[in-house]
């Protein structure tokens, strides 16, 4: 038996959500409104020695459908949701298959929770057939989890899974197309932006 290779590893996780949801429906309008609870529990146990983590995570959730005329609709929804670090990330046993990228997973990973939030919008002249669609998006990531690297005085690259500060990203669309004059020719613009934010050690 390698007593440093070696590992006897037990991972259990418990993902629960309870919620509530009120609908909202008004003549072109609807709005559903809700929020969730979710307790997780995370029991590791690796070579004797036991790590457990329980955290409760809220949940709002949105969703709004409002079309405000037969040729104009507009679109929201927001979504979370809760995840737990795999088996390999908790295990902290050195994977030395290639010596000069070492990894060790850590079993004192936390739960991270993910926010995601997108809109649409969409405009059709049925008479012209000029269109506009607009879509504005974006994630937030709790807790997240990333690598933390350093080097030996040999060379040889190590990492190990932390939780972090938060990461997301935000993205922006909007496409137009419309015809020229009375010809049967048209013109589409299509124009897009994008920013990502992530943490590394």
């Amino acid at each position: 038996l390698d007593e440093t290779y070696s590992n006897s590893i037990r991972n259990e996780s418990h993902n629960h959500r309870a919620g509530l949801t009120l609908s909202y429906q008004l003549n072109k309008l609807r709005i559903n409104l809700g929020a969730a609870a979710n307790p997780t529990i995370t029991h590791n146990r690796t070579n004797d020695k036991t790590y457990d983590n329980k955290v409760v995570n809220w949940s709002p959730q949105a969703m709004v459908f409002y079309d405000i005329n037969d040729n104009t609709n507009l679109r929201v929804f927001y979504f979370g949701r809760s995840a737990q670090p795999s088996t390999s990330q908790l295990m902290p046993v050195p994977d030395n298959t290639d010596p000069l990228n070492v990894s060790l997973g850590n079993p004192y990973l936390e739960s991270y929770f993910t926010h995601n939030m997108r809109g649409t919008f969409r405009f059709t002249n049925r008479t012209t057939f000029t269109s506009v669609n607009a879509q504005l998006g974006g994630n937030f990531v709790q807790d997240a989890i990333t690598n933390a690297q350093w080097y030996d005085q040999s060379g040889a690259q190590y990492s190990i899974p932390v939780n972090g500060p938060g990461t997301g990203s935000a993205n922006a669309m909007i496409m137009v197309n419309s015809p020229i004059a009375k010809s049967d020719f048209s013109i589409m613009s299509n124009t897009s932006a994008r920013y990502n934010q992530s943490v590394s050690y």
